[in-house]
């Protein structure tokens, strides 16, 4: 192949290499006759006729993101923003922040915006009650006379209506936070069911997990259940729906081994030290739920899940997925998954790769301080 050849979008024959950490790299095979030189891409390519690719090259464009979160709790949410906005292959098109202090929740969506280089980002604050805050959250997230500065002259709800409304069928809406914003928009315009590209949301226990001959309560899971007629209305109305049950992100051995969190600390970037700091305040807060959950005291650890959501959508190779059907059952408070031959179908995550989740991460926060 020579240097002013082009490669060929219609042919895509392509080889897939496997890394044994569960990465892998597209080869696309070339022809002429694209209308993309590769002469620039070639410049540091030593062998000939063939072109490592990412996924969102091979495919053409970003994965477009519109994120409904909690963010300004437990680091989780936080971690997951920074990680999608760090990532090349994703495109952030906006944050709406859900439940207790939306205000404070948007501010600090806003800070790790800022942090990252990503000011133009809009963030709107949506459905919440400030007095449901336990009051760590602030120390946590702000620093010493940090005033929270949010203004919007739209809703959560709206905003997200415009954005799938604007490009139906392109964005992805991502739900890591309870789904009140997401069933008030569904109120107001059901037929966001049809625009959105898909729905992938963090939530719910299907099978209630044993940690240490514990069962993990239903009602620890907290996205579902802090809002659970929002959950149902918003599961019942036929989006094109990806789960990641609660469940899973407790299948994790050990979260963040003590050398791997090491490595995070050691990132000299201002948004991974921010995480970082809240990681160790939301250990001790922790504690606290663990004592009223009566979990055994082992159960405070870094445990992935908003982010391992995220990992999802930008490796899904790192995960197993299975196609299912639920009844959705609220047997008291806190909603319950039954397996049925009719009801909810949904694409469920099954089983995911937490070694190389671990490994995606820390490469991905490395490259901000490099």
């Amino acid at each position: 192949m020579k240097k002013n050849d082009k490669i060929s979008y219609r042919s895509r024959r392509a080889l897939r290499i496997g890394g044994s950490d569960g990465s892998s790299t597209l080869l696309l095979a070339t022809k002429s006759g694209c209308s993309l030189p590769v002469k620039r891409l070639l410049a540091k390519e030593k062998t000939e006729g063939s072109i490592p690719f990412t996924r969102s090259f091979f495919m053409g464009q970003k994965l477009k993101l519109l994120i409904d979160t909690d963010i300004g709790g437990e680091v989780e949410d936080a971690m997951a923003l920074t990680l999608v906005v760090a990532s090349s292959e994703a495109e952030v098109v906006g944050v709406t922040t859900v439940t207790g202090d939306t205000n404070f929740r948007a501010h600090v969506a806003k800070k790790i915006l800022s942090l990252l280089g990503r000011k133009e980002v809009p963030v709107i604050p949506g459905i919440g009650n400030p007095k449901t805050m336990r009051g760590w959250e602030y120390n946590a997230f702000l620093d010493e006379n940090e005033k929270i500065e949010v203004k919007s002259q739209i809703t959560a709800s709206d905003f997200i209506i415009e954005s799938l409304s604007r490009n139906p069928k392109e964005t992805t809406l991502v739900g890591i936070g309870p789904l009140t914003n997401i069933a008030k928009a569904l109120d107001k315009d059901p037929s966001i069911v049809n625009k959105v590209k898909r729905l992938v949301l963090m939530g719910g226990i299907i099978k209630p997990p044993i940690f240490k001959g514990k069962q993990i309560p239903r009602g620890f899971e907290y996205n579902f259940c802090n809002d659970s007629l929002s959950a149902e209305k918003v599961l019942k109305a036929g989006f094109p729906l990806e789960l990641l049950p609660g469940d899973i992100t407790f299948h994790q051995r050990d979260p963040w081994p003590p050398e791997e969190l090491v490595k995070l600390k050691r990132i000299n970037h201002p948004a991974v030290k921010l995480l970082m700091r809240v990681n160790d305040i939301w250990m001790v807060e922790m504690r606290k739920n663990v004592d009223k959950a009566k979990l055994p005291l082992n159960f405070v650890q870094p445990w992935i899940n908003d982010t391992l959501l995220m990992v999802y959508l930008l490796k899904p190779e790192f995960f197993e997925t299975k196609e299912k059907v639920f009844k959705w059952q609220l047997p008291d408070k806190y909603p319950r998954f039954v397996e049925s031959n009719n009801g909810i179908r949904m694409k469920v995550i099954t089983k995911a790769n937490y070694r190389a989740t671990r490994k995606f991460l820390l490469k991905t926060f490395q490259k901000l301080s490099s």
